[in-house]
C-alpha cells in the first residue's frame, strides 16, 4: 500500500557545540547520478549544525536525507554523499525509518565521502516512495560553502550493475564558517612633551667661570609605541643674538664636546648644558631601553661639565654628538615615559657686551617604527 502521508523527523536531542576557530573554504566535489539509472526525485539533505568544523573546534550533527523512489525494487544497499572532508567514526541510523518498509539498517560507514547503509528483511520498495532516513553521529568536515547530496539505491551490493535508482538534492545545505578574522591595526603614536619652562632667562655674572646661579632646568618627556624606539636630539642653529646689534655681539654654543667650566679657556662666551635621566617620583620611568648618548651620557656631563648643543638640525645622525649629529637621549623600544632633564647655562667672558641675548633650542624626536 502505497504511503502518502507527511512523515514526522526522528525524535532526539541535539547538542550544539558553539561554534569558534579556523575553517578553510573551497569548492565541494559532487558525484553524479550513473548512466542508465533511474532519477530519483524529492532529494533533499538537512542538517542538525550546519557550522563547519576546525582543527581544534569539531562540530557534530544529525544529517536527515528525503528523497523520493524512481523504480520498484527489493533494496540491499543506499549511499548517500557528504562533503569530503565529513568524519563519522560511531554513525547509526535513528529510528523509525519511513517508506522502506520492513526493512531494518544493519551497518552504517563513510569512506571518501560516501555514507553506505545496509539493509536486511527488505521486501519490495514500490516506486514513488517517500523515504526518511537519518543518521547521527557526524562531525562537520572543514569545507565551507553550498553541498548537492547525491543518493543512489541498490538491489545487492553497492556496484554499478546493482544501481536502482539515483539522484542529485535540487537545492543544497550551506555549510558555515565559524570563525570571524580580526585584524587590529595599531596607528603610529608619538608624544613629545616640553614640561617646561618654555622660556627660559639665565642672568650670568660676567667673567665668572661658574655657571650654576645662571643654570635653568628643562624637562622633557617621550612617549611611543615604535618598535625600535626613537632618538631625542637637540640643536641650536644661530647663536645667541643681542637684540638691535648685528651678529657680532652673539654667544655661540659651546661645540659638541665637553665644556668644563664656562667660559672656555679662551675667554669666548658660550652657552651649554648638561642632562640627566629624571628618576623621581613623580616623573615617569622611563623603559629599560631608555639611555643617554654618546658623551652626553658621560658622568662628567651629568655632574659638572656643559657641552654644547650640536649647531646643525641635519638629520642624519650616528653614535656619537657632533656639530652635525645632536642625539642626547634614545630608547631601543616603545615606552610609556622616558624624561630627561636638561640643565641650560652659559658663561660670560668679561667683555660680553652688555645687552638681551636671544636665541631658540629646537628638540627633535626621530621615531624607529
Amino acid at each position: 500500500m502505497k504511503r502518502t502521508r507527511a512523515f514526522p523527523k526522528a525524535t532526539r536531542a541535539v547538542v550544539a557545540v558553539a561554534a569558534m576557530g579556523g575553517l578553510t573554504g573551497g569548492a565541494i566535489a559532487l558525484t553524479g547520478a550513473a548512466a542508465g539509472a533511474a532519477s530519483l526525485t524529492n532529494v533533499h539533505l538537512s542538517v542538525s549544525n550546519n557550522a563547519a568544523s576546525e582543527a581544534t573546534v569539531h562540530n557534530t550533527a544529525t544529517y536527515t536525507w528525503d528523497f523520493t523512489t524512481k523504480t520498484a525494487a527489493t533494496l540491499q544497499n543506499v549511499t548517500f554523499t557528504v562533503p569530503s572532508t565529513t568524519t563519522g567514526a560511531t554513525l547509526h541510523v535513528l529510528s523509525p525509518m519511513y517508506g522502506l518498509g520492513s526493512c531494518t539498517a544493519t551497518t552504517v560507514g563513510l569512506s571518501a565521502g560516501t555514507v553506505t547503509v545496509k539493509l536486511a528483511g527488505c521486501g519490495t520498495v514500490p516506486a514513488t516512495t517517500p523515504v526518511y532516513l537519518a543518521v547521527d553521529g557526524f562531525t562537520n568536515g572543514t569545507t565551507t560553502g553550498t553541498f548537492k547530496t547525491v543518493v543512489t539505491t541498490y538491489s545487492g551490493a553497492v556496484t554499478a550493475s546493482n544501481k536502482v535508482d539515483t539522484g542529485q538534492a535540487a537545492t543544497g545545505v550551506t555549510f558555515q564558517s565559524n570563525k570571524t578574522t580580526v585584524t587590529v591595526i595599531v596607528p603610529d603614536s608619538l608624544t613629545f612633551t616640553n614640561l617646561g619652562p618654555a622660556a627660559i632667562t639665565l642672568l650670568p655674572v660676567p667673567g665668572v667661570p661658574a655657571v650654576a646661579s645662571a643654570a635653568t632646568v628643562v624637562n622633557l618627556r617621550v612617549s611611543t609605541n615604535a618598535h625600535t624606539g626613537y632618538d631625542l636630539s637637540g640643536c641650536l642653529v644661530n647663536p645667541l643674538k643681542k637684540t638691535g646689534t648685528t651678529a657680532t655681539n652673539k654667544i655661540t654654543s659651546a661645540s659638541n664636546s665637553a665644556v668644563a667650566p664656562l667660559p672656555s679657556a679662551s675667554g669666548t662666551s658660550a652657552f651649554a648644558a648638561r642632562v640627566t635621566k629624571a628618576t623621581t617620583a613623580t616623573t615617569a620611568p622611563g623603559s629599560a631601553g631608555f639611555s643617554l648618548n654618546g658623551t652626553w651620557a658621560s658622568t662628567a656631563t651629568q655632574t659638572t661639565t656643559y657641552l654644547g648643543y650640536a649647531s646643525s638640525c641635519a638629520t642624519t645622525h650616528s653614535a656619537t654628538p657632533t656639530a652635525t649629529n645632536k642625539i642626547i637621549s634614545k630608547d631601543t623600544g616603545p615606552t610609556k615615559g622616558d624624561q630627561i632633564a636638561l640643565t641650560n647655562g652659559v658663561g660670560i667672558s668679561a667683555t660680553q657686551a652688555a645687552g638681551t641675548y636671544s636665541g631658540t633650542i629646537t628638540y627633535t624626536v626621530t621615531p624607529k617604527y
